[in-house]
């Protein structure tokens, strides 16, 4: 199969901020070279002076040496100077590689143009389970954005989020979602969170039914850390992790799962301040990298790391504190819903992008988007990745070696009743009246 990681010791972040601090320690000893040379014209001035007989032999000679200090110095000068600018380029050119290589393992999938019939072979490819891959997808939402006239589509085509939040308000899911409703915590048999299988295990378990929230203990030395799951879009009647919940991720909003997020820890047993490790899947995912940057959340607990598989994440920033580590499939649609190739990245945040599909985990349904965006297909990628030694430093940095308990926390949407006048006088948005629709209410 074979994959790139990107980010870490090696990230952009990293080597050019060891560079910059370089160029700046090279820019100080040229500094601090050209006023040596400043001070022994000085000291010149002095032995120039008249002086007889032995004085003025030595004073000849420490003449000598001076102008030897100053051509040396004016040569540091030179060197140094020289120096702090090539590190300065270099900087820039590794920042400006990086961000090439994201591109370049972004994968072209099969063939697409780009444009209105880039976008066309787009919804055929989805309808045949030939998923176009990242950079298919990408050019895709881009093809969205040519389709309008002059200046709009061009700014069409760099805000991908406002595409799909339009395409979504024609379906009718535009409108905000309904708050969420958890119910108590139910312990239930789970793996391991302790290595990358564990965790999409749990990703996987979180997408069974209409989705839940998976809420895991794990004891160790220094105490208990929490792992928090949150399942990936679910079309199930009451299902709370539907489209609307799909858009919200997107727009990077977490006013109703992270309060959901607090009930879910809070029913398992989690203590203000103790450490969580967030994880998802797919819509799962991008809603953890959203939670990572969650004041409510981060208020009440310590967010000890991310870790995500097929989630769109090229536009989401997280905290530096929070070390976070993504997967994603070079042939799986979803990681470039964001129309994004590039993701962000760093000394904490790494990337696994396998540089040619593995084979994907094609027993059963595909689903929507097929089978390489399914966990068992992260499965494959996991395997591989698992003992490069950045990807295992980060795993065991989320301290989750230990004894495991795991609570289902189920979750409802909170779709309250309202009368049909108030229906009729435009209270509810249409996508409220399709969801409301959709689960009787």
């Amino acid at each position: 199969m074979g994959y790139q990681l990107l980010g870490g010791a090696t990230s952009a972040e990293v080597v050019t901020e060891e560079m910059s601090a370089s160029a700046a320690s090279a820019a100080d000893i040229a500094r601090a070279a050209a006023s040596a040379t400043l001070l022994s014209w000085g000291a010149g001035g002095l032995v120039s002076l008249p002086l007889p007989g032995a004085l003025g032999a030595a004073a000849e000679e420490v003449e000598r040496e001076l102008a030897a200090m100053r051509a040396q110095a004016r040569g540091m000068v030179a060197a140094y100077t020289a120096l702090a600018l090539s590190l300065r380029w270099a900087a820039s050119a590794y920042a400006a590689a990086e961000r090439r290589a994201l591109t370049l393992v972004g994968g072209a999938g099969w063939w697409n143009p780009g444009g209105g019939l880039g976008l066309a072979i787009y919804v055929k490819s989805l309808a045949m389970h030939r998923p176009l891959g990242i950079q298919g997808t990408v050019r895709a939402i881009g093809g969205l954005g040519s389709l309008a006239p002059g200046s709009l589509g061009g700014f069409a085509s760099a805000n991908p989020g406002l595409l799909v939040d339009s395409s979504m308000h024609t379906l009718g899911v535009a409108a905000p979602p309904p708050p969420i409703l958890t119910e108590a915590a139910q312990a239930e048999d789970a793996p391991s969170p302790s290595d990358l299988k564990g965790l999409l295990e749990l990703q996987d378990q979180a997408a069974r039914g209409p989705g839940a929230m998976l809420v895991t203990r794990v004891d160790g030395p220094g105490g208990p850390t929490w792992v928090l799951t949150v399942p990936s879009t679910n079309m199930a009647p009451r299902s709370a992790w539907g489209l609307h919940r799909l858009v919200d991720a997107m727009r990077g909003n977490t006013d109703t799962v992270a309060p959901a997020a607090l009930a879910a820890l809070r029913a398992a047993g989690a203590k203000k301040g103790e450490p969580v490790v967030l994880n998802g899947h797919s819509q799962g995912g991008r809603h953890v990298l959203n939670l990572a940057g969650s004041e409510l959340l981060r208020r009440q607990y310590k967010v000890a790391g991310a870790f995500t598989a097929g989630a769109p994440a090229g536009k989401q920033s997280v905290p530096g504190d929070v070390p976070v580590l993504s997967l994603e499939d070079v042939d799986d649609t979803v990681p470039g819903m964001d129309g994004r190739v590039e993701v962000p990245v760093g000394r904490n945040r790494l990337l696994v992008r396998s540089t040619q599909a593995p084979t994907p985990d094609n027993q059963g349904d595909p689903g929507f988007f097929g089978y390489e965006h399914r966990v068992g297909t992260y499965q494959v990628i996991a395997a591989e990745a698992k003992d490069d030694p950045e990807v295992s430093s980060m795993v065991a940095s989320w301290g989750l070696a230990g004894r495991a308990t795991t609570y289902r926390v189920p979750t409802t949407p909170d779709i309250p009743r309202v009368s049909a006048a108030r229906g009729r006088a435009g209270g509810m948005k249409l996508g409220q009246e399709a969801e409301r629709s959709k689960y009787g209410k």
